[in-house]
């Protein structure tokens, strides 16, 4: 069962050791987000999300909004509940 108090659809697992650096499998592609330390794009992370070839990729201010930008890419939009108003 999802976590329901969690913003993600994916489970994200460390990918290196020691390291702000993360990936989510799907049966067919991954995601990745990791942050960025130093270059024109020091202090952001860093997102990319891929199939058979990539689908979208880029930089975003906090981990939390890199992982939902690269979830946003590789998975159907949710839609609300009919008896949501």
């Amino acid at each position: 069962m999802p976590d329901l108090d969690s913003p993600y659809r994916l489970r994200w697992q460390r990918t290196w050791p020691d390291e702000q650096d993360f990936t989510a499998r799907l049966a067919e592609g991954f995601c990745r987000i990791y942050f960025e330390a130093g270059g024109p794009q020091g202090g952001r992370w860093f997102w990319t999300a891929s199939k058979a070839t990539q689908l979208g990729s880029g930089h975003a201010a906090t981990g939390r909004a890199a992982a939902l930008a690269a979830e946003g890419v590789v998975l159907p939009p949710v839609e609300a509940p009919s008896n949501v108003r």
